[in-house]
């Protein structure tokens, strides 16, 4: 039985993935969506959710990029080490969304 990682783990690993352009692109698309979708830094709960929904594609796609690079190979959401890599990594994004859309700290980078 595997131990699920730590936040802080996530974290490295997400920012192991070279620093592609994909990687930029990726990282451009969810800041201009939740600027278009709700101020940061002045959200509350409720609003923040909303963007986070309405983000949601952005940020499904940036953490599958970075599943990919953890594992070097394309995503599959049939391979159940890469989905439960994929689930971490976006809960762990969307509380850091949560955060920043309430109080503007953090960095997308």
């Amino acid at each position: 039985m595997r131990t699920p990682l730590s936040l802080s783990a996530v974290l490295i690993l997400s920012a192991c993935g070279s620093a592609s352009d994909e990687r930029s692109v990726l990282l451009a698309e969810i800041e201009d969506c939740f600027q278009n979708a709700a101020p940061v830094g002045e959200t509350d709960q409720q609003r923040a959710a909303m963007a986070i929904e309405g983000c949601s594609r952005s940020m499904d796609a940036y953490s599958r990029y970075n599943v990919e690079e953890m594992f070097d190979r394309k995503f599959s959401a049939d391979d159940s080490e890469m989905m439960e890599f994929f689930e971490i990594h976006q809960s762990e994004l969307k509380d850091f969304a949560f955060r920043k859309l309430a109080t503007g700290e953090g960095n997308w980078q």
